[in-house]
């Protein structure tokens, strides 16, 4: 096996790529290279034969597209990200894996303890129907696993018994499973293949993208800014270098604040290739490997590619974020280091939200306002520490007018306060505390902060979970009154193919409700019981009203 080399990372200009949000589809791109998803009628363990590879590859494919703003094809300049097949192995896990491959797979998991996971659903119906996870082992060659969920072996089998061992192994306590997006949302569908609640640490590396990247080009500019420094040792070149302190190799963020990054463009910034997402909205319920699929040779092929690239760009992206790599040491990283373990590193915390409330105001300063003529009021503590929305509310504005020419020599109007300097009790009146009126947003503003904080309620929503089979009939309406009659407080509800999620407040509730929430509650028979006792009472509410009347 020849040795990996580095990553291509010129520092050319780049362009935007459209979000992973995009729900447009686009053709597949042109390659001259070998395809990794040579393995894809091999329902097993295989190597390589060294003698196929001929020379030392790269992240990147040599070969690029001139077409640019497509999410298929990548722009002239970016190379397209692709992993060589001596550095990983698939394997398909489908009712046709021989047991001897899925016991290799048991040995292999059971000696790994980090992953990384992605996800994919029928284009259709949006059913989960494929869940990739890329081992990380201490050792090479890393294995990519393609579950499919929708060809599994009957469930009443001993190799269908082996596959959901291999699920316990890989979500057990003490494994660290990275991914790009919720995945507790994501799995939730896979019920019969998990324990919920999961066990395994889920890490989900996508928010960090972008704290990272900001700080990324600062370590950028400081290399650059000092390479300068060294070679030009004229003050007035080293001031003008000075008034532009900004990467130029690197572009900056394209997002707004606290905006996920999509992992096409993050790949792109970071890395300076392109990883192709054309076949993301994909028949992903159709076999990747039979001979009797409903897809033709060259679409499971190019599917194959991306199921797998697409989870190791998530692999690929772990050590620069957790261990917080500057550009170089991506741009230096062999290819053989980026698939193997590594000692994991806690993320930090996420920054918050500006839009806080605000506190620690200067107690003093708030006195004098507050206090007036009132002899009586107590002086404000400087230990106290007070909310400023505990003092005003939005509603809460008091409307005064302000006459300047009413002002004593004592009164100074700072501000739009008053400012009482020298009051004594001898004076009959005092001017009144003036609330100052809240600043009214823009419409934009008032937009950005609603979908800021839709975002993060829809975060919390699914935080946690309880997950049952659904009969296909059931009305949200219907769900929510059942809910409501064995008190389970949810805060969202959403059903997922065959599967209802129950969002709710904290652990505790989740507990207690799983033990008190029947799993069979949705199904077809509970449904049929369901409708026809609401059709008695509606009948017999509609028989009692017309003797009435």
């Amino acid at each position: 096996m020849s040795k990996s080399s580095y990553l291509h990372h010129s520092s050319s200009r780049r362009s935007r790529s459209r979000s992973h949000h995009s729900s447009s589809h686009r053709s597949h791109h042109s390659s001259s290279r070998r395809s990794p998803s040579h393995q894809q009628h091999r329902s097993q363990y295989s190597t390589t034969n060294s003698n196929q590879v001929q020379q030392s590859q790269h992240y990147s494919s040599p070969k690029t597209t001139s077409k640019s703003n497509q999410i298929g094809q990548p722009h002239a300049k970016y190379s397209t990200f692709n992993v060589h097949s001596s550095d990983y192995e698939i394997v398909f896990i489908n009712n046709e894996t021989s047991s001897n491959t899925i016991n290799k797979l048991l040995n292999h998991v059971n000696l790994c303890k980090q992953y990384s996971i992605d996800t994919e659903s029928e284009r259709a119906n949006n059913q989960l129907s494929l869940i990739q996870m890329n081992s990380i082992p201490i050792a090479p060659p890393s294995i990519v696993m393609l579950f499919e969920l929708k060809h599994l072996p009957d469930r009443n089998s001993q190799k269908y018994a082996n596959i959901l061992q291999l699920f316990q192994i890989i979500f057990r306590s003490g494994n660290e499973i990275y991914s790009w997006g919720n995945m507790q949302l994501e799995l939730a569908p896979a019920t019969e293949f998990l324990v919920l609640p999961i066990a395994a640490m889920l890490i989900d590396i996508q928010p960090h993208f972008s704290t990272w990247y900001t700080w990324a080009r600062t370590q950028c500019w400081v290399q650059r800014l000092s390479y300068r420094n060294d070679k030009i040792n004229d003050n007035e070149h080293i001031q003008q270098h000075n008034q532009h302190l900004s990467c130029d190799c690197h572009p900056p963020s394209p997002y707004k604040i606290n905006e996920l990054w999509s992992l096409q463009n993050s790949i792109k910034y970071a890395c300076n290739l392109f990883l192709d997402k054309s076949c993301r909205l994909s028949h992903w319920s159709s076999s990747l490997t039979s001979r009797h699929s409903s897809l033709s040779h060259v679409t499971r092929t190019n599917m194959i590619h991306y199921a797998t690239h697409d989870v190791m760009a998530v692999t690929l992206l772990i050590r620069p974020i957790t261990e917080r790599w500057t550009f170089e040491q991506i741009k230096l990283r062999k290819m053989n280091q980026m698939f193997v373990a590594f000692d994991s590193i806690k993320l930090p915390p996420l920054p918050t939200s500006k839009n806080k409330k605000i506190k620690n105001i200067n107690m003093q300063t708030l006195n004098t306002i507050l206090r007036c003529n009132d002899p009586d009021v107590e002086d404000i503590s400087s230990d106290d520490e007070i909310y400023f929305n505990q003092l005003v509310q939005c509603n809460d504005v008091v409307h005064v007018p302000v006459n300047n020419d009413a002002l004593h020599g004592d009164d100074l109007l700072v501000n739009n306060h008053y400012m009482v300097v020298d009051v004594t009790d001898d004076e009959a009146t005092a001017p009144p505390a003036i609330c100052r009126k809240h600043q009214h947003r823009s419409d934009a503003a008032r937009q950005r902060r609603n979908r800021k904080r839709n975002y993060i309620h829809r975060l919390h929503r699914y935080f946690h979970i309880l997950v049952r089979r659904v009969y296909h009939r059931f009305i949200m309406s219907s769900i929510k009154e059942i809910l409501r009659q064995h008190h389970i407080s949810y805060r969202h509800i959403k059903i997922v193919g065959s599967s209802l999620i129950i969002g709710v407040k904290n652990s505790t509730l989740q507990q207690e409700f799983d033990r008190s929430l029947r799993h069979d509650l949705f199904d077809r028979t509970h449904y049929f019981h369901y409708h026809r006792r609401h059709q008695f009472h509606h009948h017999h509410h509609h028989h009692h009203h017309h003797q009435h009347h």
